[in-house]
């Protein structure tokens, strides 16, 4: 909320809401919800319906618009592997499988 007071302040109205970010997914997803159980961070570091409702909301008010991202597949790691929709998930060396541990690749199958 410091950030959207902040861009009303400066009289800019965008903010982009970079939800997901390296191996966090931090998103509780009512259609999927062990994803935020094992990308999360931590269990305190969530974000509910009832969060973004709040955030979007506050952000309204002060007429900033919220542009969220969402990165997937690739950065919840364990998330994905916990699902059966990846193969390969923390391959060593990783360095040869991909940019940052850890490793997964997407089974469309």
């Amino acid at each position: 909320k410091r950030t959207i007071d902040a861009l009303a302040m400066v009289k800019m109205n965008v903010f982009h809401w970079h939800i997901t970010d390296s191996q966090s997914w931090p998103l509780v997803i009512k259609s999927h919800p062990i994803l935020h159980t094992f990308g999360a961070y931590s269990r305190k570091q969530i974000y509910t319906a009832k969060d973004v409702e709040d955030i979007v909301q506050y952000a309204l008010v002060r007429g900033v618009r919220i542009i969220p991202e969402l990165d997937a597949p690739g950065h919840i790691g364990e998330g994905w592997e916990k699902t059966g929709l990846v193969s390969c998930f923390n391959y060593q060396p990783w360095v040869q499988y991909c940019e940052e541990p850890p490793c997964g690749q997407f089974d469309p199958t």
